[in-house]
């Protein structure tokens, strides 16, 4: 398994954050204009994708600001001061202050043990961080919308069904009403007819209302503008294949896992940037310094040029920050092979669910099929008066029911490859 994530891992350092922009978007695989028009609708208008766009936009500066200690530094000081002073080299008699004074200094600190190197190393990887970032968190949005989109599909079909359900229901109502009023049948018969046709009302009603709250939050994932058009049914959905898997194809395209790569790398850095801390530095100094009453002449001045190296010989606090920067490197390797881990088990497991919901649908279709010819050959036998009203309407219920299962086969398919889409990181 350490062999699996260090192949892994090396592929995620190098095509991470480029495979998440190669590819074409997995969402035009499921061959619906509607479905890619909320999508992109949402990555462009929704405010987490700004926010997350902000965040890589610190890190990239984060970067700039870790360069910026290989570059030379100059610093240039100049004031004016009254008073007066007492000194020896005045004989112990006050005597006025020079009252103007400047000094500049230009040093440019050598970076020869790469301390100032491994922080940009860090900082790259904390900008490698922002970008698995930044695609996870466009991953989690257009999934989310996706998977809203489609439970509004399904439910308005739902709706449909469950409005000629009712339908049904209410005539059936209407016939054994007026069969009880002219004494043909009991009042039972009324009784039940009332209670299927309440129970068929009440479900629509729960069916809408879930409807609406979907609507609702589907509006707020392609943020706040309601769409042109929603979808009405799963049939304009095309179920994708399932995509080819290799061993590195397991890792690369997940976020998360280039994410705790580059956290690692960015430990890594950290801690030998630590370490570093109590090397020696070499230093390029040019410093000049003077005061005086008059700005064009002097009285004192000083300058001098040359390296210098500076020791830390004693600092307990260079010792402690080594410490735990080597205990967060070793913390963030075990992170890393704790997500790449569940990484697969979360590939293993959305690529049976998925398997086992194409079957199913397969299934529910020819079942759907097989009923609805059953239903056919009823109505013409009705029509002929070989059978009665009510063997007419089992056949047709029992094909409605069928193609409820094989409706809810379908939403349950879209949602299982939706999963393996997120499994894997995007990859269609």
């Amino acid at each position: 398994m350490r062999e699996l994530f260090s192949a892994g891992m090396l592929i995620a350092a190098l095509m991470g954050p480029v495979h998440a922009q190669g590819v074409q978007p997995w969402w035009e695989a499921f061959g619906h204009p509607g479905l890619t028009a909320a999508i992109e609708q949402g990555l462009s208008s929704h405010p987490t994708m700004g926010s997350a766009l902000a965040r890589l936009g610190g890190a990239e500066a984060g970067v700039a600001l870790a360069r910026s200690g290989r570059r030379p530094e100059l610093g240039v000081r100049a004031g004016y001061r009254s008073g007066r002073e007492q000194t020896m080299e005045t004989g112990g008699v006050e005597d006025d202050i020079d009252p103007l004074f400047a000094s500049a200094r230009l040093s440019w600190e050598l970076d020869i043990f790469r301390k100032t190197g491994a922080a940009i190393d860090a900082a790259s990887a904390r900008v490698g961080q922002s970008e698995a970032d930044f695609a996870g968190v466009r991953l989690l949005l257009s999934l989310e919308i996706a998977r809203s989109y489609v439970a509004l599909a399904h439910l308005n079909e739902q709706a449909r069904w469950n409005r000629e359900e009712a339908e049904d229901a209410w005539a059936i109502y209407e016939r054994a009403r007026r069969r009880t009023e002219a004494g043909l049948e009991p009042d039972t018969a009324r009784a039940r007819a009332l209670a299927t046709l309440e129970q068929a009302e009440h479900t629509l009603a729960r069916t809408v209302t879930e409807r609406d709250k979907e609507r609702a939050r589907l509006t707020s994932l392609v943020g706040g503008t309601p769409l042109g058009e929603e979808p009405t049914s799963l049939a304009g959905f095309t179920l994708p294949p399932q995509p080819d898997l290799d061993l590195e194809g397991r890792l690369v395209g997940r976020p998360d896992v280039v994410q705790a790569h580059y956290a690692w790398l960015e430990a890594q850095g950290e801690a030998v940037a630590a370490a570093r801390t109590r090397l020696p530095s070499l230093s390029l100094v040019v410093s000049a310094a003077g005061d005086g009453s008059d700005a064009g002449d002097p009285e004192s001045w000083a300058a001098w040029a040359g390296p210098v190296v500076s020791l830390p010989v004693w600092n307990p606090g260079y010792q402690a920050q080594s410490r735990w920067a080597r205990a967060r490197e070793e913390a963030a390797e075990e992170t890393l092979r704790a997500v790449s881990l569940r990484a697969v088990e979360e590939i293993d497991r959305a690529w049976v669910e998925r398997s086992r919901s194409e079957e199913m649908v397969g299934q529910m279709q020819a079942r759907y099929q097989a009923l609805s010819s059953i239903a056919e050959a009823e109505a013409r036998k009705r029509a002929a008066g070989l059978i009665q009203e009510d063997a007419l309407r089992r056949s047709r219920r029992n094909a409605a029911r069928a193609a409820r299962e094989e409706l809810e086969w379908r939403a349950a398919a879209l949602r299982a490859h939706l999963d393996l889409i997120a499994s894997l990181g995007g990859d269609s």
